[in-house]
């Protein structure tokens, strides 16, 4: 009971400080304006993310107060850290626009650093050098799926409450209930800033915002077992790409776009998931609502994937592939027209 009435105050919190922070925005002129690769039409607050990173801390240190003992918190007082140093970054970002490769500079740095201090992915593999970079680079690229996912009114919010959810879910099914309340609080902090992200927007969470949920979420996925519960050996190590299969399908297809157009990686454009939806002709909001959808249904199969043979993985993949495959040329075909 003790946890569920922090997460309520945590999504309570949210909501009261988000409001607050964008009037704080709107009085500090810290305003994302239109442009040609832009949705909105006209300005609103951004950087209110910087609300996350204050709610979490304090849901953290209530947990730890009250007496649910997490060991993370104790054991990761680095991973805190880090997530503060992404968290600045980002608010920095939002306020003066900051260089792009001063940013990836940070970011690797932050992830280096959690990987060699802290934790690292294995696959398996028992060279010390291989396992940093996956970390790394995995690190790295969810903290910025999560950032270009910001692209319209409650996307990326919307996509790590989902994400988080699940991986609460799976990690409960397990019996490893410490990291699903981690994931939980960060689900409650999002439920209490989508009121005012949802379509239309009141407010923007900003890079403070994306780029610190996008490090919780990896972070936290790398902290997690995915094969002692399986009756596969190998497989549910694959359980997280599952899971943040949506981010990782928009990064991957925006920067080919991009490379293709031959345009740089780091400009931003209008061929998102979510602009190619709109493009179709989906609202605004539907086209959101449509990739909430495809998140929920390709992470649920991570859910099974520790309970079944390998036919049956290889199936739940499939599913996962075809249906992927299916909107990329559901998508592609439109936009030859």
């Amino acid at each position: 009971m003790i946890v569920y009435g922090i997460l309520i105050f945590a999504a309570l919190l949210e909501l009261i400080l988000a409001n607050i922070f964008t009037h704080t925005a709107k009085k500090m002129k810290i305003m994302d304006k239109p442009n040609e690769r832009k949705m909105h039409k006209e300005a609103k607050p951004r950087g209110i993310g910087v609300s996350f990173f204050i709610v979490y801390v304090i849901g953290l240190l209530l947990l730890h107060l009250l007496g649910v003992k997490i060991p993370f918190i104790s054991k990761y007082l680095l991973w805190i850290i880090l997530g503060g140093v992404i968290f600045l970054l980002g608010l920095f970002d939002d306020i003066f626009n900051l260089n792009p490769y001063i940013k990836f500079g940070v970011q690797l740095a932050v992830a280096l650093a959690f990987s060699i201090f802290i934790e690292k992915v294995t696959f398996f593999i028992k060279v010390p050098a291989i396992q940093i970079t996956i970390t790394t680079l995995w690190i790295i690229g969810i903290m910025n799926s999560f950032n270009l996912l910001d692209n319209m009114d409650g996307l990326s919010s919307g996509i790590a409450f989902i994400t988080t959810l699940i991986f609460a879910l799976f990690n409960f099914q397990i019996g490893n209930s410490q990291l699903s309340i981690l994931f939980l609080l960060l689900s409650a902090v999002m439920i209490g800033f989508l009121p005012v992200n949802f379509y239309p927007a009141q407010c923007f969470m900003g890079d403070s915002g994306s780029l610190f949920i996008g490090y919780v979420i990896s972070t936290l996925s790398i902290m997690g077992v995915y094969t002692s519960f399986s009756r596969l050996r190998h497989l549910p190590v694959i359980v997280p790409l599952l899971i943040l299969s949506v981010p990782i399908y928009d990064t991957f297809s925006v920067i080919y776009i991009r490379l293709k157009n031959k345009k740089s990686i780091f400009v931003g454009d209008k061929n998102h998931f979510s602009h190619r939806l709109f493009n179709l002709g989906l609202s605004h909001k539907n086209a959101v609502l449509f990739i909430y959808l495809v998140t929920f249904a390709t992470g649920m199969i991570s859910l099974l994937i520790t309970k079944v043979n390998w036919l049956g993985a290889l199936i739940l993949l499939g599913e996962d592939l075809i249906l992927f495959t299916l909107l990329s040329i559901l998508i592609s075909v439109k936009g030859k027209k």
